[in-house]
């Protein structure tokens, strides 16, 4: 914790100070972060880890093993699977939430993430479920956005797209929208039981995954969840 400056997202999170600029400056500084690893993809001769080489059997036992709600949308990442492997692949931190975000109090300016231990070569895209957590938070009553998540959502994807010029091409937006989805399943729709990452999530077991796959997927009808997210 101490190799890189400033406090936990968290930390000031509680202290009820987070106002737009300053929620706007770390939505940016997220999304200049992504753009470094798609100028820097996976090298040919580096081989795939444990989520990435089991793309295919963790999206086939969610497609059936999540509640019904979420098999259509699981189903239509796997049709589109294909053209989600062909983004490149890049270093995917595997845990991004307000305790690895590291920020400065003053400014909101992203000083770096910690705890890579989970950190592999995935498509570019999946880490986008990340933002997620930067825009809202889990609450007793589930996971609850801010009241400027829109804006602050419209403010990462145009920083995002100054960044990486090719995003404002359609056709790849649609892929990357698909691989941040992927992400959504792939961090919410699998228990992470210790690390063993191979059960697919539960009603009544992991009602708080269930709860962010409700409001990062937008099929929870409720105020306090915002629409599906599209680049």
């Amino acid at each position: 914790m101490d190799r890189i400056p400033g406090i936990q997202f968290r930390e000031y999170r509680l202290t009820n100070q987070c106002n737009t600029e300053w929620l706007e400056n770390l939505c940016k500084g997220f999304a200049r972060f992504l753009a470094k690893g798609w100028r820097q993809p996976l090298p040919s001769s580096t081989g795939q880890g444990l989520v990435g080489s089991s793309l295919e059997a963790r999206l086939e036992a969610m497609s059936t093993g999540l509640p019904l709600r979420f098999q259509p949308l699981c189903q239509n990442v796997v049709r589109h699977l294909n053209n989600i492997k062909a983004l490149p692949w890049v270093l995917t931190h595997g845990d991004i939430l307000d305790t690895n975000i590291m920020v400065d109090p003053a400014t909101g300016f992203l000083y770096g993430l910690v705890d890579w231990a989970e950190a592999e070569y995935l498509p570019f895209g999946v880490a986008l479920v990340g933002l997620e957590e930067i825009l809202g938070q889990m609450t007793a009553d589930g996971f609850i956005y801010t009241t400027d998540a829109e804006h602050l959502r419209q403010t990462f994807h145009h920083e995002l797209r100054t960044e990486i010029p090719d995003l404002c091409h359609p056709e790849l937006q649609s892929t990357v929208s698909l691989a941040r989805d992927l992400g959504v399943l792939l961090w919410h729709g699998i228990a992470f039981d210790d690390g063993l990452l191979n059960r697919v999530v539960q009603e009544g077991r992991d009602d708080s995954e269930i709860a962010k796959l409700d409001a990062f997927l937008g099929l929870k009808d409720s105020q306090a969840f915002k629409p599906r997210p599209r680049i």
